[in-house]
């Protein structure tokens, strides 16, 4: 995302900011005067793109989340000599 356009979602409004040119080969100001809301309907394509990846994100997040939990919870404890050996067992080595 450009620096610009960046910069416009963080701005309040009524705000002015510069920033640095790419290159060094200027400044750029950005005055924000009036934030006007866009109007999305429930049914908008984009929305339900949104809402379903949205959905996966927070699924893996939680399963995450559970995972660690119960490592700590029940004290998972890695033997990382019988991994190694395992990993080099399946890969075919000796």
């Amino acid at each position: 995302m450009p620096a610009t356009l960046s910069l416009m979602f963080a701005m309040a409004q009524g705000t002015a900011k510069r920033l640095e040119g790419e290159n060094k080969v200027g400044w750029i100001v950005v005055m924000l005067n009036k934030i006007v809301p866009g109007q999305v309907t429930p049914d908008d394509p984009l929305m339900v793109r949104a809402r379903g990846e949205l959905g996966q994100v927070v699924g893996r997040e939680y399963v995450d989340e559970l995972r660690a939990a119960v490592r700590e919870a029940v004290g998972v404890k890695r033997n990382e000599v019988a991994i190694a050996g395992l990993r080099q067992q399946l890969s075919g080595g000796q």
